[in-house]
């Protein structure tokens, strides 16, 4: 019985780290992905409302069929 939790914490504090390690890469891209979509002016253009109306308006307005 001893033997299982031990063998379960390892796995336990192992997988926690993983995880960890893996969240912090994750969050890494999409930050590097933020910065670049506001370098470009693309993250902004569609604050401040709805962006799949907005997308379904401009797309109207552009001639672009509805999404």
């Amino acid at each position: 019985m001893l033997f299982k939790l031990v063998v379960f914490g390892a796995g336990y504090v192992l997988g926690s780290k993983a995880g960890r390690e893996r969240y912090n890469q994750i969050a890494a891209i999409a930050q590097k992905a933020a910065r670049q979509l506001d370098s470009r002016g693309v993250r902004n253009q569609y604050a401040g409302g709805n962006s799949l109306s907005s997308f379904r308006s401009n797309a109207r307005t552009s001639g672009q069929s509805q999404v």
